[in-house]
């Protein structure tokens, strides 16, 4: 067989290729591409019909554009004149003598002159919208009435409420700038029952993005209200969230009235105080969550202000009031803080300038569980002074008043848990300059009441389980009403310090408390010494021997001089208890009229050589042992066992 000749029925030695896989890549491009065709042919048709039907024959249309308008803003709209202009893709529409109406066919808003640039977003979002309003001359009415619907130029801005609702206020709000010039807004209140209040030369200005929206506003008031106002605002909203669903915005607004007379507020705001009177500057900065006031800062110099905090507190009047107040609220609680703050009152009293601050935790409809509070400074006098026109409770204003507290607290730093009155966890540190609290006498005979001292200087550390403190006196004193003859015991110096302890007791047993005093010196007229102490709870319970209370105390001093001479300022019942304990000389002159025996008593010669004698060697007071402690300590216990004799 030649060589050349095929074989009959031989397979192909190379298999077919499959078809090419490209070509659903080629169909989508070509589909895209035509549909890119198709878009911009609607597009550039769109645009030479706008530019060359509608532009030219623009008053032919004015029909149309005012059912459009009147469409999109929900009440009908007349106008007056339309020029158009286009230097470019965009055109510019001028609307002159624009009427709205209100439900009654009423005018409702003139405005002399409209300028509109029509926004390519109208193409996309099927719906007339604009790169700019520009409104001129302006002259808008704004009205809340009984019901609280707030109406601009007639329209029912209060819509919204319910799901479908805000139509206008959504259009309004996607609109990408909005200017009103040199116009004029007229508030009406017929809520509050107010009195119009006008706003002229206005300049307003809103622009809005996908997600944001800035505003702003320049106006003068009425001359009652003061000199012209700027008020700012930047907000943003959540992606979904409708344009015009302001309960939605987040962000913060500003305020700048150079002068405002601020009485005037009380007939168009709802404040936690009476304001009769005030006039000065004002800032404000307020930070807005989900469109409720989530914190704010206000800067303020004011004149001539007149408050009352409550009714049932006397009013306060201020000179003038300078600093810096801010506020936050959340859900965990809130905080108030003064920075550089002070205020002269109408009586002359000065709060210095400082910082303040208070924090405290609590939840909605829930107890307060605990805060802080912090002072730079804080005059006790001043405080004292001002009780009785800050609705303080009249439990504290009494005890304020019985304590005439004077001097300054400055580094204040305290913190609680639990409810103020019963804090179960508790930290505060503070100093106190020129510290006087008045005593108090007891009311009933023969007792002793509460201590007092003048032009103390303090410093307290304290918790619930104890704490430090670190007392002096120079030139100051202490009063133990119901103790000496002569309850006020003067002081050159005075220095101790205290520390004590609380431990809790077992099975909610009352607690255990033990104050240690160390390195106490002292010295006046009368003598001059050292002194240490240490007291504690006794084991038992109630006011008994061995029981709870007095408890246990230890007392070591020395003395370094004591003149016997000076007018001991112990009462005449320890001169008893003395004696009936077997004490045969007993020394303690008394001042005031003297019966016969009394006088000669004290002309004995071993009572005038006992009033002439000084201690010029330090001697040892040991436990009890000293005549001055037993007659203190003696007069008291007798005076407890007649009591329950009876």
């Amino acid at each position: 067989m030649p060589l050349t000749q095929p074989v009959v029925g031989a397979a192909d030695s190379q298999p077919a290729l499959p078809a090419s896989p490209r070509w659903p890549l080629r169909l989508a491009l070509r589909l895209v591409l035509g549909l890119v065709f198709v878009v911009s042919s609607l597009v550039l048709t769109a645009w030479l019909t706008l530019h060359w039907g509608i532009l030219p024959r623009i008053e032919q249309w004015r029909p149309r554009i005012e059912a459009q308008a009147s469409a999109a803003l929900g009440v009908p709209v007349r106008i007056g004149r339309i020029v158009a202009s286009s230097s470019g893709w965009v055109p510019r529409f001028e609307f002159h003598d624009v009427t709205l109406l209100d439900a009654r066919q009423r005018t409702a808003l003139q405005l002399p002159r409209v300028v509109a640039a029509l926004s390519p977003q109208s193409l996309f979002a099927f719906e007339l919208r604009f790169d700019q309003l520009l409104i001129e001359g302006a002259q808008l009415e704004v009205r809340r009435d009984s019901s609280g619907h707030v109406f601009v130029a007639g329209l029912d801005m209060g819509a919204g409420d319910a799901p479908g609702d805000g139509t206008l206020r959504d259009w309004f709000f996607r609109q990408h700038e909005f200017i009103i010039r040199d116009g004029s807004l007229y508030w009406t209140d017929e809520l509050r029952d107010a009195p119009t209040l006008a706003l002229t030369n206005v300049q307003f200005a809103l622009r809005n993005s996908l997600l944001h929206h800035d505003v702003r506003l320049d106006a003068t008031p009425d001359e009652p209200w003061g000199e012209r106002f700027s008020a700012r605002g930047r907000f943003s909203q959540p992606l979904l969230a409708r344009a015009g669903d302001v309960r939605r915005w987040s962000g913060t607004s500003f305020f700048d009235m150079p002068r405002v007379d601020v009485h005037q507020l009380r007939r168009y705001v709802d404040l936690p105080f009476e304001l009769t009177e005030g006039n000065g500057a004002l800032r404000a900065w307020i930070d807005l969550t989900e469109g409720r006031p989530s914190s704010g800062t206000v800067d303020l110099a004011l004149r001539a202000v007149a408050l009352r905090l409550a009714p049932q507190v006397e009013p306060l009047a201020f000179e003038q009031v300078e600093g810096r107040l801010l506020a936050r609220r959340d859900d965990n609680g809130a905080s108030i803080a003064l920075q550089h703050f002070g205020f002269l009152t109408g009586d002359g009293v000065r709060w210095p300038h400082g910082d303040l601050s208070l924090a405290w935790r609590q939840k909605e409809g829930q107890p307060v569980g605990g805060g802080e509070i912090s002072a730079q400074r804080l005059d006790l006098d001043v405080m004292a002074q001002i009780a009785t026109r800050v609705p303080l409770g009249e439990a504290v204003r009494k005890l304020l008043a019985e304590l005439n507290p004077q001097g300054v607290v400055s580094g204040l730093q305290a913190s609680w848990t639990g409810p103020l009155d019963a804090p179960t966890q508790y930290q505060a540190k503070a100093s106190f300059d020129g510290l006087s609290l008045a005593a108090r006498p007891s009311p009933e005979p023969n007792t002793v009441g509460r201590p007092g001292l003048r032009n103390a200087k303090l410093q307290v550390n304290a918790s619930e389980t104890g704490g430090s403190a670190q007392i002096s006196l120079a030139a100051g004193s202490m009063e133990f009403p119901g103790v000496f003859d002569e309850p006020v015991v003067p002081f050159d110096t005075l220095a101790a310090q205290l520390a004590w302890k609380i431990e809790p007791g077992p099975r909610g047993a009352a607690a255990k408390v033990s104050v240690q005093v160390k390195d106490g010196k002292f010295a006046n007229p009368d003598a001059q010494g050292e002194v240490s102490a240490s007291w504690s709870t006794g084991p038992g319970e109630g006011l008994a021997r061995a029981g709870r209370l007095p408890g246990q105390i230890e007392l070591n001093g020395r003395i370094a001089r004591g003149d016997a001479g000076r007018r001991p300022r112990r009462a005449a019942r320890c001169e008893r208890a003395a004696v009936d304990r077997g004490v045969r000389r007993v020394i303690l002159p008394r001042r005031g009229p003297k019966s016969t025996a009394r006088r000669a008593y004290e002309r004995q010669a071993w009572f005038r050589r006992g009033q002439r004698w000084r201690g010029n060697r330090r001697r040892r007071l040991g436990l009890f042992r000293s005549l001055f402690l037993f007659a203190a300590g003696e007069c008291e216990r007798r005076e407890q066992r007649e009591q329950r004799g009876q």
